[in-house]
């Protein structure tokens, strides 16, 4: 296989998991209560087990600010959040660096229509990303396999994230088969 890149915008994405939580009754969210609404919210949800959580919620918190949070999972990956508080008790929150599921299959299907638009004949059985929600690293890479239906070869085929929002990303093929 040569080698591709390929630069793509695809917007029907929706590239990362989203939720709005409150807090309940008449106490204000803060850093530790957000934490913990962040867990009960996606450590079941995700799959990726028990989070450690911390947020930095701003003191006397109102509608429209802006917080992040950060979850480390077991295994030592971060997922990065951001939260627009809608009340002085609840927030938006949404991931800045998580695929989901869904994603993961739908930006298979991308990658392998830009590569055949590129002229490699690929079908969608031939990529594999995984089955699980994927946490990108800080250069938003995520590796998959693309095996050459021909020969059975896997090539390494980098997929970088250039806009969560949008999700646009480029497509880079290796040159050689995994060893």
């Amino acid at each position: 296989m040569k080698r591709i890149a390929v630069s793509l915008a695809f917007v029907a994405l929706v590239s990362s998991c989203s939720a709005e939580v409150n807090i309940g009754g008449s106490q204000d969210l803060d850093s530790e209560s957000a934490a913990l609404l962040v867990n009960a919210q996606f450590e079941d949800s995700l799959g990726l087990g028990p989070l450690e959580t911390r947020c930095a919620v701003p003191n006397d918190l109102v509608e429209g600010d802006v917080f992040t949070c950060t979850s480390e999972t077991a295994d030592g990956d971060v997922i990065e959040w951001i939260a627009v508080a809608t009340s002085d008790s609840g927030a938006d929150i949404q991931s800045e660096n998580l695929l989901n599921e869904d994603t993961v299959q739908q930006l298979e299907g991308a990658v392998v229509d830009a590569l055949a638009a590129e002229g490699l004949p690929v079908v969608v059985e031939d990529i594999d990303c995984g089955t699980t929600t994927v946490i990108l690293g800080a250069d938003n890479d995520l590796v998959c396999g693309l095996t050459d239906s021909s020969t059975g070869d896997v090539y390494d085929t980098t997929i970088t994230i250039q806009d969560m929002d949008n999700l646009k990303f480029d497509v880079v093929v290796a040159d050689a088969p995994r060893s």
